[in-house]
């Protein structure tokens, strides 16, 4: 596609951090403001809540499919990837912001579940076994 490899790194780190900083910013929060793993009534709310950010990650993935068959289907070659008249790209690198965005908004709230079902006294291993095996 005639990327340059400075330009792909730097998307990349964009990307990551925009995304993954975003996402643990706001998502913990909002899992918690919602009640939680505490009791019955904060595990509906909050398990509804990680639904839909998984739901915001498969409408991420659906764009970033329909971008990559677009520009794959581009019969101009001689354009390059990064053209300003080309969306598809830039659409690109939003869809992978919000599918990393919503991947770490719900890692916390994931965590939070598994570590309510260990007990108490077991929370410090489980939760160092659990992020290892991530």
């Amino acid at each position: 596609w005639g990327l340059d490899k400075s330009h792909v790194t730097l998307a990349f780190l964009l990307i990551s951090g925009i995304g993954g900083g975003v996402g643990i910013a706001f998502g913990p929060r909002h899992i918690d403001k919602l009640g939680g793993f505490g009791n019955a009534t904060g595990v509906v709310r909050s398990l509804r809540e990680l639904r839909k950010f998984s739901l915001l990650a498969v409408l991420g993935g659906f764009v970033g499919i329909v971008c990559l068959y677009a520009k794959l289907k581009d019969t101009d070659y001689t354009s390059p990837m990064l053209d300003s008249n080309d969306h598809c790209p830039w659409l690109l690198f939003v869809a992978l912001t919000i599918i990393w965005g919503a991947h770490n908004a719900s890692v916390a709230g994931l965590c939070g579940i598994n570590m309510e079902v260990v007990q108490p006294r077991m929370r410090t291993f489980a939760s160092g076994a659990e992020l290892t095996s991530r």
